[in-house]
């Protein structure tokens, strides 16, 4: 199950790494008190490992024929790879934050949860480290990864740990039911306490329903945002673009979807080889007709941009989710195909 996972997020590597680890760390307590370590059964082990790597492997391995890496071209396009031997206080600063914003009360008590775990271990209740080391493994490993410079490597409103808040809930959870079970006794002479109970529930609970509403409406606007940008320019571009024209795109989702032209990607998810060869040469070997990306994406690319005109402009309205605030097609040195009039009028 967890080589699934890999297949659908490619950090979930760490999380086979940490099972494998967890299953060495079991103990147990003999009866003259010590502690004594349980030898796991290494053979169901390495049918699980045998199992993982079919599945994982072949896409590892075409990363690395691809890359060169073995991270997929969704990591390479925003990082280089390991950049420090330990993250920086303030990248998991960072993340902290985006726990503390969704789930302020379970990440305090997240802690306390894997103190439990911990504690745990040896005794009848043992149910291992793995969602410890999930947990706190993750923010470690992006943080060594994390490209030096003004921008973490967290994705837009921290969506690279989504993945890790059921794990922030559980842990919270296991930290109030052992204060709560601590307290079960004096629980029972009176109403008092449960009505207590009830308000902390509502407490803790309140957070999740309040980010649900912030994040509809996070999304809503999101989708607004592609619509005004990258739908909007491959609408404008269907009835003015001739098919065999090439594009240069920076978001390459909606516009390739949309359009039926040959698309080159300026941030290497599909075009790896940007980052090799450098945008200039790049670009002169592929010599796109138009560039539709944001203007300090074309600063960022070439020192000289005067050979690069602006043809249109898409405005974004309440851009919260888009790389600018304003998305233009460019001609470029090597365009060959011009633009025409719509039969139908000009598309908005």
């Amino acid at each position: 199950m967890l080589a699934l996972g890999f297949l659908a997020r490619p950090e979930a590597v760490l999380l086979i790494l940490a099972a494998v680890v967890d299953r060495f760390l079991h103990f147990r307590f003999d009866e003259d008190g010590s502690l004594s370590w349980i030898r796991p059964e290494m053979r169901s082990l390495a049918v699980g490992l045998v199992l993982a790597i079919l599945i994982a492997g072949p896409v590892l391995m075409f990363n690395i024929q691809v890359t060169g890496s073995p991270l997929p071209t969704t990591f390479g396009a925003k990082s280089g790879g390991v950049a420090r031997t330990l993250p920086e206080m303030g990248y998991l600063y960072t993340v902290l934050g985006i726990f503390f914003q969704a789930q302020p009360w379970m990440t305090l008590l997240a802690g306390g949860g894997v103190l439990v775990l911990l504690f745990r271990l040896g005794t009848q209740d043992d149910r291992g480290l793995l969602p410890a080391m999930w947990l706190l493994g993750l923010p470690m490993a992006y943080g060594l990864i994390d490209p030096p410079g003004p921008f973490n490597l967290v994705g837009n409103f921290g969506r690279y740990y989504f993945p890790l808040f059921p794990i922030l809930v559980i842990s919270g959870v296991l930290a109030v039911q052992t204060l709560a079970m601590r307290g079960e006794p004096e629980a029972r002479t009176g109403g008092v306490v449960r009505v207590l109970r009830i308000v902390l529930l509502l407490v803790l609970v309140l957070p999740t329903f309040a980010e649900l509403v912030q994040g509809a409406g996070r999304y809503g606007q999101s989708v607004a945002n592609v619509h005004d940008s990258d739908v909007r320019a491959a609408l404008w571009l269907a009835d003015r673009l001739p098919p065999q024209a090439v594009l240069g795109v920076g978001d390459i989702g909606a516009i390739k979807y949309l359009l039926p032209n040959p698309v080159v990607d300026l941030a290497g998810i599909v075009n790896p080889e940007i980052k090799v060869w450098g945008a200039e040469r790049f670009l002169d070997h592929y010599r796109p007709d138009y560039l539709v990306i944001f203007p300090n994406w074309l600063a960022r690319l070439f020192e000289d941009v005067s050979a690069f005109e602006v043809v249109h402009q898409f405005p974004i309205e309440d851009n919260i989710t888009m790389a600018g605030d304003v998305l233009v097609v460019y001609s470029t040195p090597w365009t060959r195909y011009r633009l025409s009039e719509p039969a139908n009028g000009d598309l908005p």
